[in-house]
């Protein structure tokens, strides 16, 4: 863009420069700079630049959700009877066969949990709960295993904790928190899957002598993550008496998603500009293309030429 002896328009109030007004609604990783190519004949060039952040995150949550599916997976032969019945919190408890001491349930898994977490969100933290409580017998019942299931495999840390059940009321027990991954990584597509969910089992310590039975009437789950936001940021370069052959570029690394439409227009002595970040680079080349137009012509910088733009 060339600029031609930029100097203080007095009568307007106004600074002559670049003034970049990015769309709030525009989503991009990255800092962006400024960089300022001097006289490429004298070969020179120098460069001023800084990187404003251009965006937050805020936080969000989904949940907590209730499971559309609840099965029982065979394994130690502790059944449980009825598991549909954990996808509410009603009192209609699934039941596990009498586990003798020393002994541990089939699991009990929950699925379809229904989250539409959005794409650009990143996964921070998950919660799950556990409403149970032990419904016969004298043998005090523990967890034996609580862990989350992605792509349709328990997988992660097991979070089962060591107190005993009640045995007079269901008590909601809480695994995990909103900074908790569970010892592996999601992305958004494991946690919208209908897949995911959590697999439970339930145990009689071998030290107790009797037998007990388990009943578990609700498992939910919540999903802490993170959305990039959006903020405009204000770009103004002056420089006086600058040659006129000098070109100031912008260039912003990371990714642009979105169109990012005009900036404000700027005063420039003999006319006007405004620019646009396109949102994908040309094919084999990094950054992202600028366009620009002085007041009479329109050009387009792709990181390693300047083109003509109509």
């Amino acid at each position: 863009m060339g600029i031609r002896n930029q100097q203080k328009i007095s009568s307007l109030g106004i600074v002559p420069g670049i003034r970049l007004a990015l769309n709030p609604f525009a989503q991009q990783v990255g800092s962006a700079r400024i960089l300022r190519n001097f006289v490429p004949e004298r070969g020179r060039l120098a460069r001023k630049s800084f990187s404003p952040n251009f965006i937050s995150s805020s936080s969000f949550s989904q949940g907590l959700n209730n499971p559309s599916t609840g099965e029982h997976v065979a394994g130690s032969d502790v059944d449980w009877t009825g598991p549909e019945s954990i996808t509410s919190s009603d009192d209609s408890r699934t039941v596990s066969s009498s586990i003798s001491s020393g002994s541990v349930t089939d699991t009990l898994r929950a699925a379809g949990f229904g989250f539409s977490i959005p794409s650009s969100a990143t996964i921070v933290g998950i919660e799950a709960t556990v409403e149970k409580r032990r419904t016969a017998g004298a043998g005090n019942i523990t967890d034996n295993l609580v862990q989350l299931v992605k792509n349709g495999v328990a997988t992660g840390d097991d979070k089962s904790l060591i107190p005993d059940w009640d045995t007079s009321a269901d008590e909601i027990r809480t695994y995990g928190s909103s900074t908790d991954l569970w010892g592996t990584t999601w992305t958004v597509n494991n946690i919208n899957s209908s897949s995911f969910g959590l697999a439970f089992q339930a145990q009689v310590d071998a030290l107790e002598g009797s037998a007990g039975t388990a009943g578990v009437d609700n498992i939910q789950i919540k999903v802490y993550y993170t959305v990039p936001v959006w903020h405009v940021k204000n770009f103004r370069y002056t420089r006086a008496n600058a040659p006129e052959n000098e070109i100031l570029v912008f260039k912003a690394n990371g990714k642009v998603y979105k169109r990012v439409p005009s900036a404000e227009q700027e005063i420039f002595p003999g006319g006007t500009s405004f620019a646009v970040l396109n949102q994908k680079p040309f094919v084999g080349q990094l950054g992202n293309r600028f366009f620009w137009n002085d007041g009479s012509a329109g050009y387009v910088y792709d990181g390693r030429n300047i083109q003509s733009w109509g």
